[in-house]
């Protein structure tokens, strides 16, 4: 799991989660940004992959924070669940 904030010195969090996309295209990011327009464009470009993106407005409280990692980690889980059934049930011979 990368939490990135999107302004960041040096790099920005859009421009380092490319890089590690192009070596993983299986990471799971969280983005932040004080700016619901940058929020919201990152919505538009990842509007695809709602399982695998988290795009979090800050301020934010460490309550609400660990809702929702927790919520990425749930959503991963679950996505496993129709593979481990169908191996569970229908085992290859």
């Amino acid at each position: 799991m990368l939490i990135l904030d999107i302004k960041m010195p040096k790099i920005d969090g859009i421009e380092l989660f490319d890089r590690i996309y192009k070596e993983d295209d299986n990471v799971k990011v969280c983005f932040f940004s004080a700016s619901d327009s940058l929020t919201s464009n990152l919505k538009e470009r990842f509007h695809n992959s709602t399982d695998k993106f988290l795009f979090i407005s800050k301020p934010i409280s460490y309550n609400i924070l660990t809702y929702r990692l927790y919520l990425i980690y749930l959503l991963n889980l679950l996505s496993y669940l129709p593979s481990l059934f169908f191996s569970l049930f229908f085992p290859k011979p």
